[in-house]
């Protein structure tokens, strides 16, 4: 219930968290084998955390400032806003000249994420990642399959399709790259935390 409630709270924050919330959601269901009504009753935990955040969002932008999403108040605002209309759907921001392809990307992706933890940290990550999937237990074996996944899905769909920014440091552009980069960055210390003991 705690992991629906925050999905939820993650999704009525930042979208694109649903990247990586999808596919460990689809795990962990899959693994629990639960009851449809329990999963039921998670979706229903999910949407009620998002969507009380995004009410309260829709409730304030009656009173726009500069800066703000927009009107919310209607039905086309709110549309307008969970799918990021203003921009082109699926993507980060207006197309910028400069904007780079797939694989400057993701090295700025890496150079960004070994910054933030260094080379003992990704190499754990590995260890992790390599362990789990190769591991004897069933369940790690998903497990690591699973966080593995995310983190590749959010990594390639997120550089590959979304991210139509520039990506030159410094620049405010590569700030709001580095903003998304955090929850790729989450599931590397996930797998480096279960590659510490291999």
């Amino acid at each position: 219930r705690f992991a629906a409630l925050l999905v939820g709270c993650c999704a009525a924050h930042q979208h694109a968290s649903l990247l990586t919330a999808a596919p460990l959601a689809a795990f962990a269901a899959a693994w629990l084998r639960a009851e449809p009504l329990f999963m039921l009753e998670l979706f229903a935990v999910a949407v009620a955390a998002w969507a009380y955040p995004t009410y309260k969002l829709t409730e304030r932008s009656a009173a726009a400032t500069e800066g703000s999403w927009g009107d919310l108040t209607t039905a086309r605002g709110v549309f307008t806003h969970l799918t990021r209309y203003e921009y082109g759907t699926f993507r980060l921001g207006t197309s910028a000249p400069g904007t780079a392809g797939l694989r400057p990307r993701v090295l700025a992706y890496f150079t960004w994420s070994l910054d933030q933890t260094g080379a003992t940290v990704l190499a754990l990550a590995l260890v992790g990642a390599g362990a789990g999937a190769l591991s004897k237990n069933r369940p790690a074996r998903r497990a690591a399959r699973a966080v593995s996944g995310a983190w590749a899905l959010y990594t390639l769909l997120w550089h590959g399709i979304w991210s139509n920014l520039p990506i030159h440091e410094p620049s405010m552009a590569y700030e709001v790259h580095a903003r998304f980069w955090m929850q790729p960055h989450l599931l590397v210390c996930v797998m480096a935390g279960a590659g510490a003991p291999a």
